[in-house]
């Protein structure tokens, strides 16, 4: 097993469970609301990831059109930067407006690309580094980075491997959004019993559950 079969192996596993998981398992409004106040939503979640994983694969290790162009206006969300340093407000509008439906095709045509792209990388030099310039003309030209979060592009462009590159973007990043995201489907399923109370000898007993939060970028 080579570097680019053990990769396909755990990236296979990562993102078949955590999208059939996610969309077979939680209603539209589920996905878009915030289970708990400083917590993104599963949508937006799902959203960054593909963002994040989307640039990096189609614009930093390969030249390749990113998979945005063909479901942007699909996805009913305008922005192209990945989302980092988004505001409380504009998670919560894209969320609500954001079409599930295509943010699950989105999701889909991400990893067919991201298959493609490993396969191409097979057997190439995989220590070599994705140039700073790069990573910064294709941020700038392509609005990838937010105002605020510049911060972002000096990590991309710190002379980074390819091999770093293609790892933390479609595995490292995707699998820290997925314990994310399972901790948010606990305390959806948690939710359902934050409020209950007990009738007992004529006194109401009531008890609420408390909740960890915990926010991604």
């Amino acid at each position: 097993m080579d570097a680019v079969d053990f990769f396909l192996t755990r990236y296979g596993e990562v993102h078949t469970g955590l999208v059939d998981g996610l969309f077979g398992s939680l209603a539209d409004a589920q996905l878009r609301a915030r289970p708990h106040p400083g917590v993104n939503t599963v949508a937006w979640l799902l959203w960054h990831s593909a963002r994040i994983e989307d640039v990096a694969l189609n614009r930093f290790l390969t030249d390749r059109a990113q998979m945005l162009e063909e479901w942007i206006e699909r996805l009913a969300v305008t922005r192209r930067d990945v989302g980092t340093g988004m505001t409380d407000a504009e998670v919560d509008d894209l969320s609500a407006r954001i079409d599930l439906h295509a943010l699950r095709g989105y999701l889909g045509a991400v990893t067919g690309r991201t298959l493609a792209v490993a396969e191409a990388l097979r057997g190439s030099d995989l220590e070599a580094s994705v140039p700073g310039d790069r990573v910064r003309s294709v941020v700038l030209a392509e609005g990838v980075v937010a105002p605020g979060a510049e911060w972002l592009t000096d990590f991309w462009a710190g002379g980074r491997s390819r091999a770093w590159t293609l790892a933390q973007t479609a595995l490292l990043h995707e699998r820290v959004s997925a314990q994310l995201v399972h901790q948010i489907q606990s305390v959806l399923a948690l939710a359902q019993v934050q409020h209950y109370s007990l009738s007992r000898r004529g006194y109401l007993f009531q008890s609420r559950v408390q909740l960890k939060s915990c926010v991604i970028d």
